[in-house]
Order: C-alpha cells, then structure tokens, then sequence
C-alpha cells in the first residue's frame, strides 16, 4: 500500500496493520512512504529489495538503458569501499532506514550473503550516495505482471 491508500485503510481499520510489504529498492526508495510508515508504528517490509526482476523487461523502452541496482556505479563503489557485494550494501541501506527485507534466493550462498547484511555498517556518506541514486523504476509494475495497475 501506498501513503495514500494507508491514509484511507487506517480510517476504518479495526485492526491497524503492523507490517506494509511493497517494492523499496535504490531505484523506488519510496521515501515518504517509509516514514509515514515507521511514523504509524508500521514496519516496511521490502520485496524484491535488490530489483533483480529488471532483467526480464528488458526489451521494453521504458528500461532498455537501466542498469540492475545491483550494477549501479553508486553502488558496486560502496561495495568495494566496504569490501561487501552490491546485494549487501543494498540490503544493509534498507535495513539502515529501518526497513525490513526479504530477498529471494535458492542459492545456498547467496542466502548467507544475504544474511551477512545485517554485519554492514554503512556511513551517513553511503546512504546519502545512495539516496542521490535518480533513476526511478518501478520494477514490479503490476499491469506487466497481472495486467491493471493496482498502485494509487
């Protein structure tokens, strides 16, 4: 959900949600909507938190000059800075501003990179870069994935 359709929900909600899960990756921060969130007592929770469903739009104009957050210049320069993988800074960014994340992998090591996330310490000047990231996609679109939009 949205700022705006939370706004809507918690005028009848008899039971206030606790966690809100949606798309917060480099490239959809979704600023405003993480703070309204954590300002009610929401947790963020982010899916797809290192935008790896890019890749299969690819041939659509709208993404054909888009690198994978994972590939971002900002980013891998911060991995190397910090001896981490780019999946690493990004998990540990989101997690620095208070969200949660669910990455997906079946790679057994992967999921332990992932899970090494939580031992990143980025610096205000990391999160800072990273938030200055400009390019905006919105990777999981749902008229691509279900065929309407669904997002207010």
């Amino acid at each position: 959900f949205g700022v705006q359709l939370l706004l809507d929900l918690l005028t009848y909600a008899r039971i206030m949600p606790s966690v809100n899960q949606c798309e917060l990756t480099p490239y959809l921060p979704q600023h405003g909507l993480v703070k309204f969130c954590l300002d009610q007592g929401i947790l963020p929770e982010a899916y797809g938190p290192l935008g790896a469903l890019l890749g299969i739009f690819h041939g659509n104009d709208k993404y054909e000059n888009v690198k994978k957050c994972i590939e971002n210049e900002d980013i891998v320069d911060i991995a190397k800075k910090h001896g981490k993988s780019p999946a690493q800074v990004i998990l540990a960014w989101n997690l620095a501003r208070g969200v949660k994340v669910i990455p997906k992998s079946s790679n057994p090591g992967r999921v332990l990179e992932n899970l090494q996330a939580t031992e990143v310490e980025l610096e205000a000047e990391d999160i800072a870069k990273i938030n200055a990231i400009t390019t905006r996609v919105r990777i999981y679109e749902s008229n691509h994935l279900i065929g309407y939009d669904i997002f207010a």
